[in-house]
């Protein structure tokens, strides 16, 4: 029957898959009448469940820093995962109005424009009184996402 295409469908019999490693599925090629063909095993497959990941540089995570500028320069670095790198990043900045010399934990809000650039970023028309963090979404060829945030600028009258 050279030349001639008969319809056929595949079922998987049974695959494994771990976290970043290597899988294999078991195929068994079915016709219309459900007769079963000769089985075999797929190529290996590399499953990739890492998301990117970043490290702010500056300001760095977990730490204030006070500031009495208006312009500020973040910067981060990025780590290669399994599978590749990072594909799309969009940064954004959030700000909160500072109590005193402290800046609370709640009431973030997104401001300014978004940067998809890459580090550093110049984030300008920061204003006294207000506490600033950054959000960067990261995202991979695989669209494995993440989310990273900075540590907090605070952006004071005088600094300490």
């Amino acid at each position: 029957m050279t030349g001639r295409h008969v319809p056929w469908r595949s079922t998987t019999s049974s695959g494994t898959c771990a976290p970043d490693g290597a899988t294999a599925g078991i195929l068994r090629p079915l016709d219309r009448v459900g007769n079963v063909g000769h089985t075999s095993t797929s190529g290996t497959l590399l499953v990739d469940l890492t998301p990117p990941a970043a490290d702010f540089l500056t300001p760095d995570e977990g730490a204030v820093t006070v500031t009495r500028r208006s312009s500020y320069r973040v910067a981060w670095t990025e780590r290669a995962q399994a599978g590749g790198g990072t594909t799309s990043r969009v940064l954004e900045r959030e700000r909160v109005r500072a109590v005193g010399d402290s800046c609370p934990e709640l009431g973030w809000v997104t401001q300014g424009a978004s940067d998809t650039g890459p580090s550093p970023s110049m984030s300008t028309g920061l204003l006294v009184g207000f506490c600033y963090r950054w959000r960067l979404n990261l995202a991979d060829s695989r669209d494995n996402l993440s989310v990273e945030l900075s540590g907090v600028l605070r952006v004071a009258a005088t600094s300490p």
